[in-house]
């Protein structure tokens, strides 16, 4: 038997596998594999994001409809990514709990959300106005919310009946941002700050992550009682109606100034949500060569990544307006038009991605998420090992 005939039977034997746990172990508490849909998800809200704010600083207009939708991206990339966030964070846990004492487990998710929370912090030392970002302490983001979030879902769901306790505090975020918005009330002033400046404050977008977070654990639940792989893919235009209804409820009804589209945007979100998780997970399901399905996927490798590559594509967002401000003359801020704009959003992506493929080689050194593990790992005394830094990208999900 010749070695091409020997490798084709170890693919076909390593897929049956594959599947086969997938079947049995839909939703993580085998820990030996790592279910890239998971990274795919993230990373293809991760490029979302890059073009949206690609549009928003270099072609922020509405002429059309593909600058209507450019427009309107952000609405759908917020909610999305703290729920592939919070949805992956049920994952960490069951592999940590697995591995290591509930004290250790409890001592990692709480310097990991402080260490985020410092590193998204560095904008208020003085370190943003280098590149023009907010430079508020008080100011709220994505990974604030999410590192803020990490730490108060993980207490929560040590309580008993924790999916009661998750579901009042999701609830009672959207009310409290609700309540701020209508009233101003300045006791809520510190966790709702950025609401009026269009920016993310704590509440309500914690809300997504902590919905996120209670979707993966019934899944995992709903998968020990046997749930099939059929039914997600029954799930699939469900979830689509949703996120078209979410989508187009506002042309058929406006509500009025104090009320905002909160439901029609989580029915939206939510929606758009599954439509996306479940696209990945069936491309996991029907990859010819599981083997290579993170080796061989770009945007899973953006999702490895999705921490470190926010700041770097802002980066360069500054660095090109530098660029056209003070060595173009305002070139491209003149005469920019569709095409200027994809050509240059396309060149970026493609100069992202030569970044990812080569630093992939050195496992991500130096990025945010090798930062924050590198010294969680010191500060806790522990060895991480192989499989870790592989799963490296789950600090925040």
């Amino acid at each position: 038997m010749n070695n091409r005939v020997i490798l084709n039977n170890m693919i076909v034997e390593n897929k049956n596998n594959y599947q086969n746990d997938i079947k049995t172990d839909l939703f993580l508490k085998n820990t030996k594999f790592r279910y890239s849909y998971l990274d795919y998800t993230r990373g293809f809200f991760i490029i979302v994001m890059i073009v949206y704010h690609f549009s928003t600083y270099f072609y922020n207009t509405i002429n059309g409809v593909v600058e209507f939708i450019l427009a309107n991206l952000g609405g759908i990339i917020a909610p999305n990514f703290l729920m592939i966030s919070g949805f992956s964070f049920i994952y960490f846990l069951n592999k940590r709990n697995l591995e290591k004492s509930s004290n250790d487990v409890m001592k990692e998710v709480v310097l990991k959300g402080l260490l985020m929370y410092l590193i998204v912090s560095a904008p208020s030392l003085g370190i943003g106005e280098l590149f023009g970002v907010h430079s508020s302490i008080q100011y709220w983001s994505i990974f604030k919310i999410i590192a803020v979030g990490m730490i108060v879902t993980y207490f929560l769901n040590r309580l008993k009946g924790s999916k009661l306790w998750l579901f009042i505090f999701a609830i009672v975020g959207i009310l409290l941002g609700y309540i701020y918005f209508l009233t101003n009330t300045p006791i809520l002033w510190f966790f709702c700050y950025g609401y009026y400046l269009g920016d993310f404050a704590f509440f309500p977008w914690v809300f997504f992550y902590v919905i996120g977070f209670l979707f993966g654990k019934y899944l995992i639940e709903f998968n020990e009682k046997g749930i099939k792989v059929s039914i997600l893919k029954i799930l699939f235009i469900p979830s689509l109606l949703l996120f078209i209804f979410g989508a187009t409820y506002f042309i058929f009804y406006s509500p009025p100034e104090y009320l905002p589209h909160f439901i029609s945007k989580i029915i939206e979100n939510i929606g758009l949500f599954f439509v996306v998780l479940l696209i990945a997970f069936y491309r996991d399901y029907k990859i010819k060569n599981p083997i290579l399905v993170k080796s061989k996927n770009l945007i899973t490798e953006y999702g490895n990544v999705s921490f470190s590559l926010y700041y770097i594509h802002i980066a360069l967002i500054h660095a090109i307006q530098f660029v056209d401000a003070f060595i173009l003359n305002n070139l491209l801020a003149t005469y920019m038009n569709r095409l200027i704009f994809f050509t240059l959003t396309v060149s970026v992506l493609i100069l992202i991605s030569i970044g990812v493929i080569i630093w992939k080689k050195y496992n991500y050194i130096f990025g945010l998420e090798w930062i924050i593990r590198k010294t969680v790992g010191l500060i806790l005394k522990f060895r991480v090992t192989e499989p870790e830094k592989k799963a490296s990208s789950n600090f925040h999900s």
